[in-house]
């Protein structure tokens, strides 16, 4: 009678004898010699193709065991893939640990890969020989995957821009991959633009082609080498003998292009100094003026606000290589320019870029204002000689305001000569009358002074709350953040100083909460250069010595303007009655 074995006894039996080989594949035969086997995958290869050299040892070592490093010089080193694998036989125990080395061939000719030491074992060297790519155009061509590289300039000048057009080539389905860009010392490497896809047929095969385009900008001089971009990837290939898809595998492939030389030269001798080196293919430089956002007339005010746009356009460099814009030193004109803004664009495979200085330039005196001519050097990488993009000088008069700040009329005294009669003296000459017209006058202007004193004292009676609870909030209207603010830009657009600078303290009593409110100390609240400029400025035509007119009213109510905006976007949430916003009604006047 057969009785079938318990599965519970059949899983005990089981891990018995895994664990018994276990146990007995712990220990190394001692008598065991170690042994390395050195192979590569293909012999000759062609320069600037991978190949695969395969290192075998008959023990398990770990992956840090084999570093190529220079060793293998002057083959590339791509990567190295570790694998590790152990088997019982009849007892025996042998243990294999594999290293895969992917190298990329040099240029053509003889070489010798050395023998390699692990585990005090070494391998027999081996003989190596590279083809020129040329003499094997056909045989690189039938491989289903191989790339191209090519630069447009070789020779070029310090910080000039290169670039290197990278084609992978496909005639297999690609599972997934990855490009890695090319690599050179002391330089800046970039991707410029999306990849672009095409095909191509070559020798009768259909590849599909991906290209990519790098920026590289090199940032020392000499004769370098740009390695070559490498792939990485899966490609599916057919099983031997199916005939359905389902069963196409996936095979692991790398290719690379050849080092590429690069020539670079120095900055030429004859390159100014004082200026910073911008090789590009084109620069230009533009100026634009605006007054009060419109364009500008042959003749402007005293203490107008006038606004320069100044325009920088370059090819061939990223906005990080480009000199930073200065503003103009302009006489009898207070000048204020804000932090240049910089952008980049891709534009018919090239990177243009372009910087943008915004300056405010207030006259200070009537006659001629001259804005001097801005001059940027240039290397043209084309020509190979340096050239200048300029801005024209601008000459624009400046005339007196057509009004001064007000001055409160004398009183007529004894010197006024005008020849215009006295008011009392007209009202005299009219009135005059006869005797019996007057008295009746003046009796009906007696009724009509106790009728008026009557009236009067009767509106006081039931007027008298209501005028004091309208006292309170004319009070309070004049002391409100709108109005207070409509004060001080009322006086700065009548280019009154002294109400100005009460209106200000004013301001920054009720609403600041400043316990000095001296023009100083406001401008010390803000720390906004600008607005400390203007501030200065009001002070002196209001205390110096020699006192003069203030013409400046609207570049102070525009400095305010930025300073508050300035104020709001650093505090973030803070309180806004600290922080108040612009006077709603001045938005139209904001930037005059």
């Amino acid at each position: 009678m057969v009785t079938l074995m318990p599965k519970r006894f059949m899983l005990i039996l089981i891990t018995a004898l895994f664990l018994t080989g276990i146990a007995q594949s712990q220990a190394q035969p001692a008598n065991v010699t170690t042994e390395v086997n050195a192979s590569i995958d293909k012999n000759p290869v062609i320069a600037g193709e991978t190949f695969v050299l395969s290192l075998t040892v008959n023990d398990a070592l770990s992956g840090s065991a084999w570093q190529p490093g220079a060793k293998l010089d002057p083959f590339r080193v791509l990567n190295t893939s570790t694998s590790t694998s152990t088997q019982i036989i009849n007892g025996e125990v042998s243990r294999t640990t594999e290293f895969r080395t992917l190298l990329q061939a040099p240029e053509p000719g003889s070489y010798q890969i050395p023998a390699i030491t692990l585990d005090n074992a070494s391998s027999q060297p081996i003989e190596l020989k590279v083809v020129a790519a040329g003499d094997n155009t056909s045989q690189a061509e039938q491989r289903d995957v191989f790339m191209k590289a090519s630069i447009d300039a070789s020779e070029v000048y310090l910080q000039q821009q290169v670039k290197l057009t990278a084609r992978l080539y496909l005639a297999a389905n690609l599972q997934s991959g990855n490009i890695i860009p090319p690599q050179l010392e002391s330089a800046e490497i970039s991707q410029l633009g999306a990849d672009k896809e095409t095909y191509e047929i070559i020798n009768g095969r259909r590849f599909q082609v991906f290209q990519r385009t790098y920026l590289i900008t090199p940032q020392r001089s000499g004769d370098l080498s740009i390695q070559g971009p490498v792939f990485n990837g899966q490609i599916t290939v057919s099983s031997p003998g199916s005939v359905f898809s389902s069963f196409n595998s996936t095979e692991q492939v790398t290719t690379a292009t050849e080092d590429i030389p690069l020539r670079v030269l120095p900055v030429p001798d004859n390159w100014p100094e004082d200026a910073q080196w911008l090789p590009v293919q084109l620069a230009t430089l533009s100026l634009e003026l605006e007054l009060n956002d419109e364009q500008v007339p042959s003749e402007i005010p005293v203490g107008q606000p006038l606004t320069l746009s100044y325009r920088l356009t370059v090819v061939g460099v990223g906005p990080d290589q480009m000199p930073r814009l200065q503003a103009p030193d302009i006489d009898n004109a207070s000048v204020y320019a804000e932090s240049p803004q910089s952008a980049s664009t891709e534009r018919n495979n090239s990177l243009i870029a372009q910087q943008v200085l915004t300056v405010a330039v207030i006259p200070r005196a009537a006659g001629s204002l001259t804005i001097p001519e801005l001059r940027i050097p240039w290397f043209n990488t084309q020509t190979g000689r340096i050239q200048y993009a300029t801005t024209e000088a601008v000459t624009l008069r400046v005339s007196a305001p057509s009004g001064l700040q007000p001055v409160p009329p004398e009183a007529p005294g004894a010197d006024d000569v005008s020849g215009e009669p006295d008011v009392k003296e007209q009202a005299k000459v009219v009135v005059e009358p006869r005797p019996t017209w007057w008295q009746l006058m003046a009796a009906g202007f007696a009724l009509l002074w106790l009728v008026t004193m009557l009236v009067a004292y009767r509106l006081y009676l039931l007027q008298r709350n209501a005028r004091q609870r309208k006292q309170k909030r004319v009070s309070e209207e004049t002391t409100s953040l709108p109005a207070q603010l409509k004060q001080i830009k009322q006086a700065c657009d009548s280019n009154d100083a002294a109400a100005a600078e009460q209106a200000l303290r004013h301001w920054a009593q009720h609403h600041l909460k400043l316990a000095d409110t001296s023009l100083a100390a406001i401008a010390d609240h803000f720390g906004h250069t600008p607005f400390r400029s203007q501030l200065a400025h009001l002070s002196s035509c209001r205390y110096a010595s020699k006192q003069t007119p203030w013409q400046e009213g609207k570049a102070l109510w525009r400095a305010l303007q930025a300073a508050i905006r300035s104020k709001q976007a650093s505090a973030g949430s803070q309180d806004k009655t600290n922080l108040p916003q612009l006077y709603p009604g001045a938005s139209g006047h904001q930037g005059r």
